[in-house]
């Protein structure tokens, strides 16, 4: 077939010329007419299927003669007993691991029931703590003193600003108020305190002069306020403060009483009043046999001690010292941020409140009539010595003993929270 017969009947196959018009092109170049489009296509594709080249040889495969079917029998058997054992060997550590976590899960139901179920004797423990009493250092043999002595028929209100030094006010056996000032070497007229007294007033600051920078670079000065016992227990008003001395306070008493100090330590002792305020930033807080009504006890790194309180509310709050505490109140209210707190009672309190966020919670309490307990921890865990009852989770719940009338509640993020039978004494 030639070229241009072949061009003709692909025009004709893709319907771009008629049959009519395939027979004349093919008669104007010489060659032979087609009686159809059929006839056309068929011979196309006869002179396409002579041109196209020869078909590649499909190979074959032929399967080797020999005992490969019982190879693959062999095979497939051995494959199926090592996934046999495969298999008991899954069982069997599946069964090892489903023991070992139900004797763990056994484990820790049982600490948590002993946890909380209680001993029908529980043990009473002997947490007693009796400090040192830290005295006033006494001045030394080569101090230099400056004595005052005045008459006052009563003492409404006494005031003492000091900077550097400790502070001593104490009773003594004299009819007459006397203030003394311990120095290491000789003052001037204005290094001296200043004093003023009324008939019902006594005021301290630390020096006579207008007080400068100069004053802060003198040297600490001792000062000793010694009252009369007639003056001694009646002080309506009472306000010592102090920037780097120890304030020390013996046997006084009075309505409204403030001690407080930036870098040195509050000791009181004896003290009774209706309204009593101890404070320091950086130094620790004491206190020995104190009475009184409301009691508030602050500091920020110093640590609180009190021993022997008899209060109606006492409140005492720090931020990374601990609180100890030692003796009586209608109600108490502890707070720390990272220290611990213990308080120690003799009598069950009406309400007590312990609120910390990092801080161990230790409350100590003698056989009583009863109470409910709230508590609420993130990771903490609650627990007590006196059978409970009520919604006992380990971090947060409603603890009651026996008749439920006293009311504490336990705030802590991560401290642990106790309470403790101990023996009724202190």
């Amino acid at each position: 077939m030639s070229d241009a017969k072949r061009q003709v009947l692909e025009m004709l196959d893709q319907k771009k010329i008629s049959e009519q018009d395939a027979a004349r092109l093919l008669e104007a170049l010489g060659e032979e007419a087609l009686v159809s489009v059929e006839e056309a296509q068929a011979e196309q594709a006869a002179a396409a299927a002579k041109e196209a080249p020869p078909a590649a040889e499909i190979p074959t495969w032929e399967i080797p003669a020999g005992d490969w079917k019982e190879k693959l029998g062999m095979a497939v058997e051995k494959a199926s007993e090592v996934l046999d054992a495969e298999g008991r060997a899954l069982e069997e550590g599946l069964g090892a691991m489903g023991e070992a976590l139900e004797n763990s899960v056994d484990k820790a139901v049982k600490t948590v029931t002993e946890f909380f179920e209680e001993p029908e004797n529980p043990p009473v423990r002997e947490t007693g703590w009796s400090p040192v009493w830290e005295a006033c250092p006494q001045p030394g043999p080569n101090a230099i003193a400056y004595t005052e002595s005045f008459a006052m028929e009563k003492l409404e209100k006494l005031i003492v600003s000091w900077v550097n030094g400790p502070v001593e006010l104490r009773s003594w056996e004299g009819e007459a108020v006397r203030v003394t000032e311990y120095t290491s070497r000789p003052l001037n007229e204005n290094q001296r305190l200043w004093r003023r007294a009324s008939s019902n007033c006594l005021e301290i600051r630390w020096i006579q002069g207008k007080f400068s920078f100069s004053a802060l670079t003198m040297p600490q000065k001792h000062l000793i306020v010694e009252l009369p016992e007639h003056l001694a227990g009646s002080i309506e008003k009472a306000k010592i403060s102090s920037v780097s001395g120890n304030i020390y306070w013996n046997g006084l008493g009075g309505e409204e009483l403030s001690l407080s100090t930036v870098s040195g330590g509050v000791f009181a002792e004896g003290m009774q009043g209706e309204d009593i305020h101890l404070e320091s930033v950086s130094g620790r807080i004491r206190g020995k046999g104190l009475s009184v009504e409301d009691l508030t006890v602050t500091t920020t790194s110093g640590q609180v001690e009190l021993e022997g309180v008899e209060a109606e509310n006492l409140r005492a709050e720090t931020v990374s010292g601990e609180l100890e505490v030692f003796g009586n109140a209608e109600g108490f209210k502890l707070n720390t941020v990272s220290g611990a707190q213990h308080l120690r009672v003799s009598q069950c309190p009406e309400k007590a409140e312990f609120q910390t966020v990092s801080g161990k919670i230790q409350f100590d309490l003698p056989e009583n009539v009863g109470f409910t307990a709230k508590y609420n921890s993130f990771s903490g865990r609650f627990r007590s010595d006196f059978p409970l009852t009520g919604d006992l989770d380990s971090k947060k719940g409603k603890a009651v003993y026996a008749s439920g009338d006293a009311s504490f509640s336990f705030s802590s993020t991560s401290g642990s929270m106790s309470i403790c039978k101990v023996e009724e004494r202190l």
